[in-house]
């Protein structure tokens, strides 16, 4: 008897241990979404409200590439810098992220900002995770891409507008899909 229950509290430290708890399954390991920036809501709410739009126009797969594209990128300065500091790259942004969605499916694409850093009353730096999930459209299901990532997103106020000015990844040197 002692031999048994032995046994059975192996099996059950092995299972916990591996994960294996039992109660269904997917096809993608479950992703842990950080805690979000409640300071940034409470003293930038058009910053933390902008990334629940921006996430909102990108898994919209309902809508065309183009229609998506144009939603994501009013969120984005016209002199919008890449992540090496280029200058004037909003339309290589709306260009190759159109192109991936008319590629891929998209199962997630989540922004929580993490952080943030005041640099001036014009420009915020944000800490922010973004974990993107795609399938190919030919295999819808079948998770193409799973990736988690998190990087330093700049913002700056144009007028009204707060606008990501710099830090997007979108090329496939930044994001492998």
């Amino acid at each position: 008897m002692n031999i048994l229950k032995l046994t059975l509290v192996m099996i059950l430290s092995i299972a916990m241990l591996t994960g294996c708890g039992g109660g269904g399954g997917s096809s993608s390991n479950p992703v842990a979404t950080p805690t979000d920036d409640q300071l940034l809501k409470a003293d930038y709410p058009e910053i933390y409200n902008s990334y629940a739009s921006v996430q909102a126009a990108l898994e919209n797969n309902v809508a065309t590439p183009a229609e998506r594209v144009d939603d994501f990128t009013s969120y984005v300065a016209n002199d919008f810098k890449d992540i090496d500091g280029n200058l004037n790259k909003k339309t290589e942004l709306y260009n190759t992220t159109k192109s991936r969605l008319e590629r891929y499916y998209v199962n997630s694409y989540k922004f929580v900002p993490l952080s943030h850093e005041v640099a001036s009353t014009t420009e915020i730096t944000v800490k922010t995770y973004m974990y993107i999930n795609v399938s190919k459209l030919e295999t819808p299901g079948v998770v193409f891409a799973d990736i988690p990532i998190t990087q330093d997103i700049t913002w700056r106020k144009n007028g009204a507008l707060w606008q990501i000015y710099q830090g997007l990844p979108y090329k496939s040197s930044e994001l492998s899909f």
